[in-house]
């Protein structure tokens, strides 16, 4: 008996805990949601830029995304074809709220803030997926000595 009642418990805790992770949308968003769909979907960079929030954070050591024309220049290492098209043809319940961190896409690929503009994309193509590669290469020899010892960069 007891048993049944710790597994009514841990089944309606972790249903009222996963209720709350993932909420739908309200109209406010989804009209948010609807303009980067619309926008993604004209592929165009330099619109596709006035819905980032600056600086967009990248992966270290990549650089951040300073301003719209780093962003614009940057763009084709962002998001490749394939993921704007994802974002083009994605429907309102691909969308979801997760509380106060804001609305996401693609299980956290993309993130929202309050104003509709992208905060954070966690998509990595596989043009940045290299440079992060040569990046982290670079980095790594950056904080070698030259007797061949690692440099504490941090002290």
């Amino acid at each position: 008996m007891k048993s049944a009642v710790v597994l009514l418990l841990i089944f309606a805790v972790t249903g009222i805990t996963a209720a709350g992770q993932s909420i739908r949308l309200n109209n406010g968003q989804i009209s948010k949601v609807k303009k980067i769909i619309d926008v993604f979907g004209t592929r165009d960079k330099a619109k596709i830029a006035g819905f980032i929030q600056y600086p967009l954070n990248r992966a270290y050591p990549l650089k951040d995304v300073k301003d719209r024309n780093d962003f614009t220049k940057r763009f084709d290492e962002i998001f490749d074809d394939e993921f704007v098209r994802k974002i083009a043809g994605s429907k309102i319940a691909d969308w979801s709220e997760v509380g106060w961190r804001g609305v996401m896409f693609d299980k956290g690929s993309i993130w929202l803030n309050d104003e509709g503009r992208i905060k954070a994309v966690n998509y990595q193509s596989p043009k940045e997926k290299l440079l992060l590669v040569d990046a982290i290469r670079t980095d790594k020899k950056n904080c070698l000595n030259t007797s061949g010892i690692l440099r504490n960069r941090y002290i």
